[in-house]
This record gives C-alpha cells, sequence and structure tokens, in this order.
C-alpha cells in the first residue's frame, strides 16, 4: 500500500519513525553490498516479513545468503526483529539477491548466486515460512577471480519468466 514499515541497509534495521530497532543491529549482510538486502512478506500471516541478506567482497563475501524473521506486533507495532536472526541458507554467495511472486499464488521466490561456480540458488518462501531446500539451477560462466567479481545486480521480470544478472567485471 506504499506504507513505510521498516528498512534495512544489510547490517542494520529501522523501523518507520527511523529509529535502529530492538535486536536490529548485527545483521550479516554489508551496507556496501551491491544488494544487500531484500524483504519479502510471509504469504498467511501480514505481520511478518524476512529481511535477507547478502555479503560484501570487503569480507571476503563468508557470511553468504541468511535471513531474519521481522515481527510488525512487537514494540507497540512498529516492529523489531526477533530472534530468529541470520539464519544461513548458504555461503559464499555473490552480492546479489532478489526475489519474485511465485506465479498465480502468494508465495515468493528468492534468488542468489553462488560464487565460484555458475549456480543460482531459489528459495521458495509460503505459509510455512523460508524452505531451505533450494532449487539450484547451472547456467552460463561462473563467477570466478577476485571478489570484484562478485558485484553486480540480479534481476526477475515481474512475471518470473526472465532472469538477468550483471557482474562488475569476469576474469
Amino acid at each position: 500500500e506504499g506504507e513505510l514499515l521498516f528498512y534495512t541497509d544489510g547490517s542494520l534495521v529501522w523501523n518507520k519513525n527511523h529509529q535502529i530497532v530492538s535486536n536490529g543491529s548485527g545483521l550479516m549482510g554489508h551496507n556496501s553490498s551491491t544488494q544487500s538486502a531484500i524483504i519479502v512478506p510471509n504469504p498467511v500471516h501480514e505481520h511478518l516479513f524476512y529481511i535477507f541478506t547478502v555479503d560484501a567482497e570487503e569480507n571476503s563475501l563468508q557470511n553468504g545468503l541468511r535471513y531474519s524473521v521481522y515481527d510488525m506486533t512487537l514494540n507497540g507495532g512498529l516492529g523489531n526483529v526477533t530472534s530468529e536472526k541470520n539464519i544461513l541458507l548458504i555461503d559464499p554467495t555473490c552480492e546479489k539477491v532478489t526475489a519474485v511472486k511465485h506465479g498465480s499464488d502468494n508465495k515468493y521466490w528468492v534468488v542468489t548466486h553462488m560464487w565460484t561456480n555458475n549456480k543460482f540458488y531459489t528459495y521458495l518462501i509460503d505459509e510455512n515460512g523460508v524452505n531451505t531446500n533450494p532449487v539450484i539451477s547451472a547456467v552460463g560462466d561462473p563467477v570466478v577471480g577476485t571478489y570484484e567479481s562478485a558485484k553486480g545486480y540480479l534481476k526477475i521480470s515481474p512475471d518470473g519468466n526472465w532472469l538477468v544478472m550483471a557482474n562488475n567485471y569476469m576474469d
């Protein structure tokens, strides 16, 4: 609906009043990562959100793709990061994460790309939360070389038919 609820740079989380929330520091993304974080709603519980983060080349991409849960019912309706924080899904990943709705139903896909190979990891978010068994697709050239190669963007068309990845450069 266009209402600001909360936001993040991948390391810190602020509420709509621009205050760092309780348990909102120490996310394992990085504020210099090209796509440091993406927020995805829970498809059934409208008060729950998932904050997906990716690390940066400055940290040798060591923290990979992680997620934390944000609950809008906490802190008088302003929300907080819950104890489900920095849950590792896969590492190391490039500085890329994106999401798209899953077809016509109320689910989402979250996608990242691995570092040192050509694999995309895609995680389903449904009424049960984050499915930790990814769909793995090996496509194209591996992203290797210096960590600078891990920078770039990952985007999916709104209909989910097209995915594009841009890299800083390839060695």
